[in-house]
């Protein structure tokens, strides 16, 4: 089948539409930062959680559609915990939500609890994917506790 020259103008317009349509979203989902505004740990139904409250901005003039965000916590290297969100809406401006990261092994809370009674508190890096519609973008954060010692050492409860 031979294409007219106005059927190939068509199909380059159709492309050309389509990659910047692309681009957009990946721009958009881009510019979402994150910022930890600290860390709990908090036990909840027999379960133990380290908390990490976390605003979201989306800077953009649109909202974006958001698969699910899966973060894995670590501690000096060690993965400790997993965490997956359903799909959502990210609407434009601010977002407040709570990570919640569960601590499976009675080990690990028994170790963090030492370290914090030790006054040396633990430093945990996080590898989080947001899957979007077409792709994946891939971050990576350290979330150092002290940065929230008085929350964590001055009289509030661990676990």
């Amino acid at each position: 089948m031979k294409l007219t020259k106005n059927q190939k103008f068509a199909l380059g317009a159709l492309a050309a539409a389509a990659a910047y349509k692309l681009y957009s979203l990946y721009e958009i989902g881009d510019k979402v930062s994150y910022t930890f505004k600290g860390v709990k740990f908090k036990l909840q139904g027999g379960k133990y959680y380290v908390v990490i409250p976390t605003e979201v901005l989306n800077p953009t003039n649109a909202g974006l559609n958001i698969k699910d965000v899966v973060g894995e916590l670590y501690l000096q290297g060690q993965l400790v915990s997993t965490f997956q969100s359903g799909p959502f809406f990210l609407k434009k401006g601010i977002t407040n939500l709570n990570i919640m990261f569960e601590l499976k092994s009675l080990e690990i809370v028994k170790a963090i609890t030492k370290q914090i009674a030790a006054r040396k508190l633990p430093n945990f890096q996080v590898v989080q994917k947001t899957r979007l519609p077409l792709f994946t973008i891939t971050e990576k954060y350290n979330i150092d506790t002290a940065l929230y010692a008085n929350d964590l050492l001055g009289g509030a409860t661990i676990f």
